[in-house]
């Protein structure tokens, strides 16, 4: 009877072994919390969400930085960001904010400068504008605005001085890896036009001349898309707004060979 059971114990472990995912033999590097789309109203039921979702992550002592993409808030208003933003700062690990077309509109008052001007007020990581870089050892995380701030749209848009910045910051990190996170995904994944990225040739072709980028984490679409295109893996997170109650964990593992490799995992913060 002992031999059968040691026997039956051997299998199990083998199983288990053969099962795993490649990425538990190999050496963590970063894992990162991907919010995105949340749409913050003034309502009991959204803030208690939110709440939900800070505990969740700080919880979870895997975790080692937040990254916002957009649709932070659900209307350009500077009540609701101050809001947004006082709670973040409950946040036991550092996060990076990006704005989605939710966030910004001038002729309402909230414009991109006074958004950063309001972040700068509560965050530790000091903001000049939305286009900016994050360093974490053989990473640069890029963030990437494709937001408008004039007229209401649910178009992103890169415009032409922001890829001359994206084409000089890929080139200056040629050596690193890069990963880029902004609220509109690079490739269409909607047959709504009006929520694609307006005339994205240009973005494509750029990322096409540097071979470190990695992959594109975008929101806006509110729901999971993953695809490789051009060996660069695209990804759009769940939505985190109230009801939804969701956000992206990435898992970045350094292999054997001095390679990369990035995982993700969708994490339902509310029962």
């Amino acid at each position: 009877m002992q031999r059968l059971f040691n026997i039956f114990i051997i299998v199990i472990l083998l199983v288990f072994t053969y099962t795993l995912p490649s990425y538990s033999f190999q050496k963590k590097c970063l894992t990162i919390a991907q919010i995105t789309d949340l749409h913050l109203m003034p309502t009991k039921e959204s803030i208690e969400n939110y709440n939900m979702l800070i505990d969740s992550i700080n919880k979870d002592n895997q975790i080692d930085f937040v990254v916002f993409t957009g649709d932070n808030i659900d209307k350009a208003n500077i009540d609701l960001l101050e809001i947004f933003l006082k709670m973040a700062r409950k946040f036991d690990v550092p996060y990076y904010v990006q704005i989605g077309n939710h966030d910004c509109l001038k002729p309402l008052g909230l414009s991109k400068k006074k958004y950063i001007e309001t972040l700068n007020k509560y965050s530790l990581f000091k903001y000049k504008t939305f286009n900016y870089i994050v360093k974490k050892g053989d990473f640069v995380f890029v963030f990437l605005d494709g937001s408008k701030e004039m007229l209401p749209s649910s178009n992103g848009y890169f415009k032409e001085d922001t890829l001359i910045w994206l084409d000089k910051t890929l080139t200056k990190y040629q050596n690193k890896n890069i990963i880029i996170f902004q609220h509109y995904p690079m490739y269409k994944l909607s047959e709504n036009h009006n929520h694609n990225l307006y005339n994205p040739e240009p973005y494509q072709d750029l990322l096409k001349k540097h071979k470190n980028v990695k992959a594109v984490y975008a929101g806006h679409y509110h729901k999971l898309e993953e695809k490789y295109t051009d060996g660069i893996l695209n990804v759009t997170a769940p939505p985190a707004k109230y009801k939804s109650s969701e956000y992206m964990k990435i898992y970045i593992y350094k292999a054997k060979n001095k390679q990369y490799k990035i995982y993700n995992q969708v994490i339902k913060f509310k029962p």
